[in-house]
């Protein structure tokens, strides 16, 4: 196995993280989520001295995201986890927007820390389309 005295730290330090609160409000869906600082808070604290981590920003033509990057600070051992997101819009703003989320679910995928209010397929149950929808809908087509 690489990076074990990587891997050893990681898992002493996942035991400290404490799982912030929510702190900001979707305002067209209204649903709550954690902001980039409050998780780069949150990954800190359990951190401490022992990991530190960066993000490298990544750009693609439809998409944008990061490259986060921990190194644990007695041994130089690292772990390198990449995450992109499809760009929404194609402005700055529009690229900015898409490094944020980037980063939080990099943050959030490294943390396990699960979404069930924003996760559409814990929410809606699917039913098998019945032989009368599919009629309907080769007779709209």
């Amino acid at each position: 196995m690489e990076n074990i005295e990587f891997w050893k730290s990681f898992a002493k330090c996942r035991g400290k993280f404490v799982t912030p609160e929510k702190d900001q409000i979707n305002k067209h869906t209204k649903q709550k989520y954690w902001s980039l600082a409050v998780l780069n808070d949150a990954a800190r604290n359990c951190f401490g001295d022992e990991i530190v981590y960066f993000f490298n920003d990544m750009f693609m033509e439809e998409q944008v995201g990061c490259t986060l990057t921990l190194i644990h600070l007695k041994s130089g051992e690292r772990h390198e986890q990449l995450t992109f997101v499809d760009k929404v819009k194609k402005t700055e703003r529009g690229c900015g927007t898409g490094y944020t989320y980037a980063k939080r679910y990099c943050l959030r995928g490294l943390f396990a820390l699960g979404d069930p209010e924003n996760d559409n397929d814990a929410q809606h149950e699917e039913e098998p389309a019945g032989t009368a929808n599919i009629d309907s809908i080769k007779a709209d087509c």
